[in-house]
């Protein structure tokens, strides 16, 4: 059986657009782990087929969440634009991102803190990167608010941010943000041994030159 992780490798070889560098906010360039008390993500889209949109704030697992409370019937595949998503093979294209750590030709990125996962051969220990399914899973589009930081997902202390470098509200496909997570999982992680244990690091971003960064780091939580 696939393992979560190498199902989450094997999709981030194939996604994102080519990025710029915008400036980052002081604030960001702290470290991942000092934004992490800022707000939650804007989820805004429907949650029944063919209805009107909703807001609701928070990660991405709580928004899962609230949805599942306002329509215990939500099936994200009765959404066409999921299925078309999921149809479309996350198609290969250049990718330009910053890294931390160890891979060569890597651009540090300003964020000083680690996300990690860990498993065996035989048993899965933990998943700090489920929220980007259930990224995949939002027919619609999430936000920060205005110059804000959003941290979409959080799990195992290992979490993905959106963060907006300008002062007005972006907004970005759900299913956008969880593609670019991928990619940087797979792009900017090193992996070791230590016993029958498998560990994997991760710490980088890639940023879109309509004005926001997408960053997979270590947080508390």
């Amino acid at each position: 059986m696939m393992t979560i992780l190498n199902s989450v490798l094997a999709g981030c070889a194939l996604a994102s657009l080519a990025f710029a560098n915008p400036i980052i906010p002081e604030n960001v360039a702290m470290g991942a782990r000092e934004v992490a008390a800022t707000n939650g993500m804007i989820y805004v889209g429907p949650i029944t087929p063919g209805g009107e949109n909703v807001t609701l704030n928070g990660s991405v697992e709580e928004i899962h969440e609230q949805i599942m409370v306002l329509n215990p019937a939500f099936n994200p595949d009765d959404f066409e634009v999921v299925r078309k998503f999921k149809a479309s093979g996350l198609s290969r294209r250049t990718i330009n991102y910053g890294c931390c750590g160890p891979n060569p030709g890597c651009t540090p990125a300003p964020y000083d803190s680690w996300a990690t996962y860990s498993q065996t051969t035989k048993t899965e220990i933990n998943n700090p990167f489920a929220g980007v399914d259930y990224l995949y899973n939002l027919p619609g589009d999430c936000n920060t608010g205005p110059g804000g930081v959003a941290r979409v997902s959080c799990s195992y202390n290992d979490a993905i941010f959106f963060v907006n470098t300008v002062q007005a509200t972006k907004y970005a496909s759900c299913q956008y943000i969880g593609q670019v997570a991928q990619n940087i999982i797979a792009g900017c992680g090193h992996e070791w041994w230590e016993g029958i244990v498998h560990h994997w690091d991760v710490n980088g971003k890639e940023c879109d030159e309509q004005g926001y960064c997408i960053i997979v780091a270590g947080s508390n939580c």
